[in-house]
């Protein structure tokens, strides 16, 4: 510690990683397994500034990551390890304590595993952390995807951002929103967090000055790729002389990883846990000229030593843990090692424009059909992909391309947008808004849809399998082709929803079964007092009469045709 602090004081860079089972180095007290042959911290020094990496620069479409988990304790196991945290709870021990198991990653398909910078550039491009890090031993490898931040220093200032509560994503947006919504308002989660809180601003307030430690926002709720996670902020003020290793003496291991009271919780930890956590829960990062630092809380982290790869995982137990679900929320957070990259996409609104409604006085914009339904839908699949948003640029853009349509024309608008919020538009000129006359033709795609594609939720570009079949189904004189799932539920045409009636009810597949909740289909919902539910084949066979319809052609009676 002394040495890295010479280091920075000399002007020079380091980064490396501290060894959970390095904390009886920083306080006496603290107990922890013996680990043999690992270091308990190891820091590269630099002498140049390094260099800023682009991730926007990462190409990995083709690579997918094909871990499965073993881990060391199996379900029961596991289960009464809980029970027995909850014991020590419930003697007054301890408030709260973080259980933690390690599992052996075992490449799933043939051939060699990748090398560790490859598995964490594809792992990263997936889950674009802010406090992730790549380190390289030479005799070991690290890739985390740690989304929390353990202590920053710039300047006077320090802070933490512990994090305690998390919640699964769901599909559609819609829900999703929800369910960050009532993550920040559980009261188990954010007692659990705000306990945690307290625990740093009583650790901040041993090296910064009196009455500087302040605490805020509190209990957020962050989104990353496959979880909502609880995240509050503690910062201070620091004494002036304090240096690194006084800030560990304090703080060293993370609040957030060990429990309440963080010296009890530690040797209940070394009581119930069965292996060393080496750097898992310790913490990555660097340090720049002057005293600058930056560790996360090395959670989500991939240990690559000598041919095996370790995942730690585990979840704080408090006094009403229920072990089932603990134990679900430590598969649902290594989760992470097994998403593939989303492909390159763009989101896609398709609009009526209808110049006759714009009205002689009107401005342009005014003669979109349903643009704020349209808007509130693209705005909610950005928020879900963590996308930029910029509705002055896209009303700019709507506005620009409206004043170019000849007065009183109708129109059919596709509004493309990417990632970085570039926005493309292009139309195409009708002459009659509608299906056209006559029952229209409808059928049965042979291919089944997947109702955990989270495509399916959102109106994208990624509709290949869509587009093809609505193209053959037009080919062979159909006007649209329904789509089924992998469980035989009725999910929506490629242009638009469904709705069937049989003796006088009306019904239309919820959303839950893989399908986009239409604008169209919201109204028309209402309209005909419809209900939601699973509709298979026999249902749609049964039907006394089916409507399909969309946002701009509106909508149209439809028949199987021909039966299949």
């Amino acid at each position: 510690m002394a040495r890295l602090e010479a280091v920075s004081a000399e002007g020079k860079y380091a980064a490396g990683f501290i060894s959970y089972e390095s904390a009886p180095f920083f306080d006496p007290a603290c107990r922890v397994k013996t680990v043999a042959g690992f270091p308990l911290l190891w820091f590269g020094v630099y002498d140049e500034a390094p260099d800023i990496f682009d991730s926007s620069g990462i190409e990995s479409d083709t690579f997918e990551i094909h871990f499965e988990g073993v881990p060391e304790v199996i379900r029961d196991e596991y289960l009464s390890m809980v029970g027995r945290a909850l014991d020590y709870i419930r003697d007054g021990d301890i408030y709260q304590v973080n259980y933690t198991f390690r599992s052996e990653m075992c490449w799933r398909n043939a051939g060699q595993t990748p090398h560790p910078l490859n598995i964490f550039l594809g792992l990263f491009r997936s889950h674009p952390v802010p406090y992730a890090a790549y380190v390289d031993t030479g005799s070991v490898q690290l890739a985390s995807l740690s989304p929390e931040l353990f202590i920053e220093r710039r300047g006077n200032g320090v802070r933490s951002l512990p994090m305690k509560g998390t919640s699964r994503r769901r599909l559609n947006p819609i829900d999703d929103f929800n369910a960050a919504k009532a993550l920040s308002r559980d009261p188990k989660n954010r007692a659990e967090n705000i306990m945690i809180v307290d625990m740093v601003r009583n650790d901040l307030g041993r090296v910064c000055d009196f009455g500087s430690v302040e605490t805020g926002p509190l209990c957020r709720v962050d989104t990353y790729r496959t979880v909502h996670q609880m995240v509050s902020e503690v910062r201070g003020n620091l004494r002036e002389g304090t240096g690194i290793g006084e800030i560990l003496h304090a703080t060293f291991p993370a609040a957030s990883i060990t429990g309440a009271p963080k010296i009890r919780a530690m040797q209940i930890i070394e009581d119930l846990e069965n292996s060393p956590r080496k750097v898992y829960t310790g913490s990555i990062g660097c340090m720049l000229p002057g005293g600058d630092f930056c560790l996360n809380v090395a959670i989500r982290t991939l240990l690559f030593d000598r041919g095996r790869v370790e995942l730690g995982i585990g979840s704080g137990i408090v006094a009403d843990s229920i072990a089932a679900d603990e134990w679900e929320e430590c598969l649902l957070k290594s989760r992470f090692v097994s998403c593939p990259p989303y492909p390159r996409f763009e989101l896609l609104e398709t609009i009526l424009w209808d110049g006759c409604a714009s009205g002689a006085d009107a401005r342009p914009i005014s003669g979109y059909r349903y643009l704020d339904k349209h808007l509130d839908r693209l705005r909610n699949s950005q928020r879900y992909f963590g996308w930029k948003t910029d509705d002055a640029r896209l009303h700019a853009e709507l506005d620009k391309a409206a004043s170019g349509f000849p007065k009183g024309s109708m129109a059919r608008v596709r509004l493309r947008i990417s990632q970085a919020c570039s926005v493309s538009i292009d139309h195409a000129e009708l002459k009659s808004c509608g299906w056209g006359s006559g029952v229209k033709k409808l059928k049965i795609a042979s291919q089944r849809t997947d109702s955990q594609n989270v495509f399916f939720y959102h109106k994208t570009t990624r509709r290949e399998l869509y587009d093809t079949c609505f193209k053959q189904a037009q080919t062979e004189g159909f006007d649209e082709v329904l789509f089924f799932n992998e469980e035989g539920c009725l999910t929506e045409g490629a242009i638009s929803n469904v709705f069937i009636c049989r003796s006088g009810r009306w019904a239309t597949p919820p959303v839950s079964c893989g399908l986009l909740d239409g604008i169209w289909r919201a109204s028309k919902k209402v309209e005909l007092s419809a209900v939601e539910e699973c509709i298979g084949m026999d249902d749609l066979l049964d039907a006394d009469k089916i409507v399909i319809g969309n946002s701009v052609r509106g909508d149209a009676e439809g028949v199987l045709y021909p039966v299949p």
